[in-house]
């Protein structure tokens, strides 16, 4: 007899056709009811797991003070991404005074995994892993600063716009997020994040376990005389020279470079409410702060003697900018120019060397960024009291300085009396980062974060 042989049988039937048919079709069922089960499983994980994600989605929604949750996915090193908005008393100790919306994005990996909270000195810049998340490999929770632009008010209560009001605001949504994320958490921030980061230490010290602030200067006046210091002795005295030079060319050239930037003016609908004059006058003395800060010339680079007009005009506006003066760019910045004014301090010129140019040399002050009708009054005692706090209470805190940076010249230096440490790599700028220092001072740094954040860390810049 021909053996039949059955699909998905390991020994041949040997039976009768008639019951070889029985038996096959009692093995088809059998495999209709498993291929039902895997279905009903199959949908069951599913279903558990979009439960779960809601889940995870309605604790985000009610956490206090959260009005909004979209979720994003734009960094896919996290495995979700959500857009929080937090409604804020515009000021803490007086809620009943209204309210403001205030932007958060939250980058998820794992709620056991410790958490980067990254406090913005201005808007988010970025929805991505900063350098201590990619560090850490950890979650990220990015805050965007009052009064900036998706998390301001139709119209600003200027008065409202302090370092402990924005802290109080961080520490709100820290806290809040703390009941999912229970783990280790560090705060950081660069420039004016970096500040914030100091700043909301300074008044919140329980909220977080560790901070890295990154180039962020603590100044302790309007204006600090400690920038005129390093400018007069950074770098080469031929650099100096070569740079002093230069802002004399454009000085001589005063008509020539007005008339090159009204044609810019017009081509870019830039507006200047003191004048072009003034606004050439400003970007000439800003030349050095941004030449050092920010790096990428070198001192070739500048146009001398020989240079034509054209030349001059085109470096001076690549390095110094005259955006950082133009009237709409100024209405972006001028919550960063009220704290500056009022208490986080910033800097002046040194106008007495360019006095046969200028006039009057005590005119070039960032007063004409204040808002229209507010009084601006500098608070001495605000910096001294976050110095008081880091010198004797700012522990777990690693400050990244760039060492021809500007800023670097009033950035934070630790008093001994804590574990904080500010680590300056010699030729760094503003841009500065953990990647940019050599691996030995890497892992030194690495060895602080996990006693501090108890982790074990992987160079992921090798």
């Amino acid at each position: 007899m021909k053996m039949n042989q059955c699909k998905h049988l390991q020994h041949s039937c040997t039976e009768s056709p008639k019951k070889q048919g029985r038996y096959c079709r009692f093995i088809n069922k059998n495999q209709m009811v498993r291929s039902k089960i895997i279905i009903v499983i199959a949908f069951l994980f599913i279903a558990f797991s979009s439960c779960k994600e809601s889940t995870f989605v309605e604790q985000l929604s009610n956490l206090q003070g959260v009005v909004e949750v979209n979720e994003i996915n734009i960094d896919t090193t996290f495995s979700k991404q959500y857009e929080l908005y937090f409604e804020q008393p515009l000021d803490h100790k007086n809620p009943k005074k209204g309210t403001f919306k205030q932007r958060v994005l939250v980058s998820h990996k794992n709620e056991n995994l410790p958490v980067v909270a990254v406090l913005e000195g201005y808007r988010i810049w970025s929805p991505y892993a900063a350098e201590p998340t990619k560090i850490l490999n950890c979650n990220q929770v990015t805050i965007e600063h009052r009064f900036f632009k998706d998390s301001k008010p139709d119209s600003i209560p200027w008065n409202k716009l302090t370092i402990w009001q924005a802290a109080t605001d961080q520490h709100k949504i820290i806290t809040a997020l703390h009941s999912i994320y229970k783990n280790n958490w560090l705060t950081t921030g660069i420039s004016k994040g970096g500040q914030a980061t100091m700043y909301h230490r300074s008044f919140y010290p329980d909220d977080v376990t560790a901070c890295i602030p990154y180039v962020a200067p603590l100044n302790f006046a309007r204006e600090d005389k400690r920038i005129y210091e390093f400018l007069n002795s950074v770098g080469t005295d031929e650099e100096r020279s070569k740079i002093y030079n230069f802002q004399c060319l454009c000085f001589d050239h005063q008509e020539e470079l007005i008339e090159l930037l009204k044609g810019k003016a017009k081509e870019k609908k830039w507006s200047f409410k003191f004048g072009l004059k003034k606004a050439l006058q400003y970007t000439i003395l800003e030349y050095p702060f941004v030449f050092w800060q920010w790096g990428g010339f070198t001192s070739d680079d500048i146009p001398q003697n020989e240079a034509l007009v054209a030349e001059l005009f085109e470096h001076l506006n690549r390095v110094a900018g005259f955006t950082f003066f133009e009237d709409a760019a100024v209405e972006i910045s001028r919550p960063f120019f009220w704290t500056a004014l009022t208490e986080i301090g910033i800097y002046g010129y040194e106008t007495k060397p360019f006095s046969k140019y200028l006039g009057d040399t005590t005119n070039f002050t960032f007063d004409f960024t204040a808002p229209k009708g507010v009084e601006t009054v500098y608070n001495l005692e605000a910096m001294q009291k976050v110095k008081q706090f880091l010198d004797a209470d700012g522990s777990n805190m690693l400050y990244i300085v760039g060492g021809l940076d500007t800023w670097g010249a009033t950035s934070y230096e630790p008093s001994g009396k804590n574990n904080s440490v500010r680590m300056i790599l010699p030729d760094g700028h503003h841009r500065t980062r953990i990647k940019d220092f050599p691996k030995k001072d890497r892992e030194y740094m690495y060895s602080l974060l996990e006693e501090w954040m108890q982790v074990e860390i992987e160079d992921v810049f090798e």
